[in-house]
């Protein structure tokens, strides 16, 4: 992940074992990512510059998706208080939690505990990893939901807590 300005140190951290549990090569890796603040940013930022597509991206006003590939570049030059939905005209604008229905290798989630997604945003999870960079994106009862469909949950919240 080398090359990223300093300040994106956490969210490259993130992204590195994000792509690391995948056990796939980062240029065939498709992910997801809910929350589109400082971390998010940083996340995305570190996947597509290791080669990852992203392929969706949700905040608090809705989520963008292309399964071709969102233009991430373009995405982190809009201001960080502009909604997802409103950065790419003429791709798909979804509601915020469909992020965890859409196809990828790996939904990362950086929404803090306001933005916790539950049972019923999981139910449909089209994902076989999530990583949960902040703690508490994740509600108990969508935990148990991932568990029971043998999704692989990985825990890495110490450590963006520590940006």
């Amino acid at each position: 992940m080398s090359g990223l300005p300093e300040r994106d140190g956490t969210g490259a951290a993130v992204a590195e074992v994000a792509l690391a549990v995948t056990e796939l090569p980062a240029g065939r890796v498709r992910c997801a990512v809910d929350g589109f603040g400082a971390l998010g940013r940083g996340v995305a930022a570190a996947l597509t510059a290791a080669g990852a597509s992203v392929t969706a991206v949700s905040d608090a006003g809705g989520c963008a998706a292309d399964p071709a590939g969102l233009d991430v570049t373009a995405m982190l030059a809009t201001p960080p208080q502009r909604p997802v939905r409103a950065m790419h005209a003429g791709r798909a604008s979804l509601p915020r939690r469909s992020v965890a229905e859409l196809p990828a290798d790996i939904l990362v989630l950086t929404a803090g505990p306001g933005g916790a997604l539950d049972a019923p945003d999981v139910a449909r999870c089209a994902v076989p990893v999530v990583v949960l960079g902040v703690p508490g994106s994740l509600t108990t009862a969508a935990l148990r939901e991932l568990a029971a469909r043998r999704i692989r949950v990985v825990m890495i919240g110490v450590l963006a807590a520590a940006a």
